[in-house]
């Protein structure tokens, strides 16, 4: 069970702190963002955009930690 739990903690881990880093340091492509339009003629809009590269840096960590123990 710790083979296989240590690796998904460390993944989850990795992509928290490396999202969390991209909001404090304003790094563009670590960021998660979301950005409320509003228009006159269509109400409102809700844009949500966000770098995916964390989350294959997170799981590429979990399966080099995986492959270690």
């Amino acid at each position: 069970m710790l083979k296989t739990f240590v690796p998904f903690l460390a993944s989850i881990v990795t992509i928290i702190l490396l999202y969390t880093l991209g909001i404090f340091i304003d790094v563009e492509w670590l960021d998660f963002s979301y950005r409320n339009e509003y228009t006159t003629a269509e109400g409102r809009g809700l844009e949500v955009g966000g770098s995916i590269l964390p989350i294959f840096i997170g799981l590429g960590v979990g399966f080099l930690l995986e492959r270690i123990l």
